[in-house]
């Protein structure tokens, strides 16, 4: 979190010196590109003061059978998020939307072709990027201490509360309800990364469900569905 916040820091003041001034899409952009060098900062620091080489990196091109399960992976989170958001529904309380989310309403709102752009965006980076530090830095290093299952249980609770400032866009209470659902889909992602060891399968997982939430954003703005 430290170094996502001193790399987009640095990269919103090269901006702005160059420009002048940071719209809300450009920020968003040079925040997940923060999010790629705060994630090659952590990978490098991580062998410097570790005992392990690169090989604890699980960095594998994904075969035709992980692809499909990563493929997989992102239909379980969907149905599992609106499967909890139902469940929540039913007792009369929602969850805060995303920050991100709320980018596309009120007078500042973006184009909804902005949120086209996000869609590889989480593919290729985002996606990869978290899985890389949350399953293959955190919980894999947990491993030795905790086993696996307290291991996934940890590191997901741990993604969830880094996520926790992205939903105060409501009440707190609304903010918690959502934690808790992204704290089930990341004990899903954990327990794909954990059964099958191979990064590529919950980066697909998680890029692709973005991805999907993105694609379904821009339909409903534009009213393509």
């Amino acid at each position: 979190m430290l170094l996502l916040g001193l790399w987009t820091a640095f990269l919103g003041a090269c901006h702005y010196a160059l420009t002048g001034g940071i719209d809300r899409p450009t920020s968003l952009l040079l925040e997940n590109l923060g999010l790629l060098l705060s994630t090659i900062t952590l990978g490098l620091l991580f062998l410097q003061f570790s005992d392990h080489s690169t090989n604890f990196y699980d960095f594998e091109l994904p075969s035709v059978k992980q692809t499909l399960i990563g493929l997989g992976g992102a239909v379980v989170l969907l149905i599992a998020s609106n499967g909890i958001a139902f469940i929540f529904q039913q007792f009369g309380v929602s969850g805060s939307q995303h920050a991100i989310t709320q980018m596309a309403t009120g007078e500042n709102a973006v184009s909804p072709e902005f949120f086209l752009l996000l869609i590889p965006v989480s593919i290729f980076l985002i996606g990869p990027c978290e899985e890389f530090i949350y399953r293959n830095i955190v919980q894999k290093s947990l491993y030795p201490t905790f086993g696996k299952t307290y291991a996934i249980l940890s590191t997901s609770i741990i993604f969830a509360a880094i996520h926790f400032p992205a939903y105060l866009t409501g009440t707190p209470g609304e903010a918690v309800i959502t934690l808790l659902s992204v704290l089930a889909l990341s004990l899903v992602l954990g327990g794909v990364y954990a059964s099958t060891e191979k990064l590529a399968v919950p980066a697909i997982a998680h890029g692709v469900y973005n991805a999907i939430l993105f694609f379904a954003l821009y339909a409903d703005l534009t009213n393509l569905m």
